[in-house]
């Protein structure tokens, strides 16, 4: 059978190169917006591994750091534009494996893989879209030695797609099954390997993702129940194709359809267990969601895919105001030579102001006497005590505008230093205050 050449496959493949080069001009059109909480730490993260940076924390996956630092030769701004680009193109190709072999239509999936909701989240925070390509590789060679790396892979994108490991028992060959469970211990060891080195504990980044996640948000009230409206978004248009997707398995269906009902029950079971919910959490729904569809638009294929295409575009545009990160006006402006304490500790540490996290209220007035500023922006809302004005009216303001408000001695300044942020330290100091109360869960993990 004769190769196809460069220009028939990208003929071929025009709507494919198409939807690519949309929507990877959109994600790096958001990331220009503003200011991506998330996205901000796994560039300061890079930039603390390469020894230029303030600010770390462990709680944080570290792929997306680590690919941001190998591309931190072009500049760090440019670094971030570069990783947008070069998780697009994994997407892209790990969408055309995935179809290849599953025997989808390639076309199909990649458009409705990159739907609306895709778009708006795939890479607003940074990891999700990079998470999802993983994870199809992973599914996608299920039944290879490369099962294990691409698992690994995944871990260390997400940490909750632990969940998904238990596909590596799906293959009925005891000597495959050990294999990918090897390359994967493999493949994360190093990570582990600089936990230990650096704090004793191989487990640590792991533990205190848990500890954030799990235990603070369940300690501090941030718990909420299964959002149906969060479900209808992740699907949106996909919802009546993937019903109809689904439908057809009735008459027949192959181990992949099987494979793909059991990642959609695990992906629902996943969110519904975690305390406190977003709707980015439902984003691996996206790849059986996109599944489905294709196989319930096979019949109309091309109807179906251009009015797909324009309906997502119409939704797009009404959402564009959640697409849009949060404006960085007032943490640009900030300016102190002292070291900060701020509930924006990362906003400002990602445009040049070293920061740690703002003090309990206990602790108020001893970061006021050892010469912190510290620096409290309205719009955050937290923490609560901040509109306490009784307490706040204690101590003496520094700077106060439209923005902000930075408390702090005059006569004092803490010199500028690198933070390594555990919440597990957050944790255990918020118990011993007595401002939260931990539970046997919770205690046995601090010790």
């Amino acid at each position: 059978m004769k190769r196809k050449g460069i220009s028939e496959w990208i003929y071929e493949n025009r709507l494919v190169l198409a939807i690519f080069l949309f929507s990877t001009a959109f994600f790096l059109w958001q990331r220009s917006t503003g200011f991506s909480w998330d996205f901000a730490t796994y560039v300061l993260n890079a930039k603390f591994l390469a020894g230029s940076g303030f600010y770390y924390e462990w709680t944080r996956q570290p792929l997306p750091s680590f690919m941001i630092l190998s591309l931190s030769f072009l500049g760090w701004a440019l670094a971030e534009y570069a990783y947008i680009i070069v998780v697009s193109i994994l997407y892209l190709y790990s969408s055309l494996v995935f179809a290849r072999k599953t025997g989808i239509d390639r076309t199909l999936f990649y458009a409705f893989s990159m739907n609306a909701y895709a778009l708006v989240f795939g890479l607003k925070l940074g990891s999700e879209l990079l998470s999802l390509a993983l994870l199809q590789l992973f599914i996608a060679h299920l039944y290879d030695k490369r099962a294990g790396i691409y698992a690994g892979l995944s871990f260390l994108a997400r940490y909750s797609n632990l969940n998904f490991l238990l596909f590596l028992l799906a293959p009925r060959n005891a000597r495959k099954i050990a294999l990918a469970i090897i390359l994967f211990a493999l493949v994360i060891s190093p990570w582990l390997y600089f936990n230990y080195a650096e704090t004793g504990s191989p487990v640590t980044s792991i533990r205190d993702s848990y500890m954030l996640n799990v235990v603070f948000r369940r300690l501090d009230g941030y718990i909420s129940s299964f959002s149906y409206s969060d479900l209808l978004f992740s699907l949106n248009l996909l919802l009546p194709l993937m019903i109809a997707g689904i439908a057809r398995l009735f008459s027949r269906k192959s181990e992949y359809d099987v494979l793909m009902l059991g990642f959609l029950a695990v992906a629902v079971v996943s969110y519904a267990l975690i305390p406190f919910k977003e709707e980015r959490y439902m984003f691996p729904i996206t790849l059986p969601a996109a599944y489905f569809a294709a196989k319930g638009a096979e019949a109309r294929r091309s109807g179906i895919l251009l009015a797909f295409v324009i309906a997502t575009l119409a939704l797009l545009f009404i959402l564009l105001p959640a697409a849009r990160n949060e404006p960085s006006y007032f943490y640009r402006t900030v300016s102190t030579e002292c070291m900060a304490q701020s509930n924006a500790w990362v906003a400002l540490n990602y445009y040049g102001t070293p920061s740690e996290p703002y003090p309990n209220q206990e602790q108020f007035g001893e970061a006021v006497e050892d010469g912190y500023r510290i620096i409290f922006f309205k719009h955050a809302g937290f923490p609560l005590y901040m509109n306490n004005r009784t307490f706040m009216q204690r101590f003496p303001v520094i700077e106060e505008n439209e923005g902000y408000v930075m408390y702090g001695d005059a006569s004092k300044c803490k010199e500028p230093a690198k933070h390594e942020m555990l919440f597990m330290d957050r944790i255990a100091r918020r118990i011993e205050d007595g401002d939260i109360a931990c539970d046997l869960l919770s205690c046995r993990y601090l010790k």
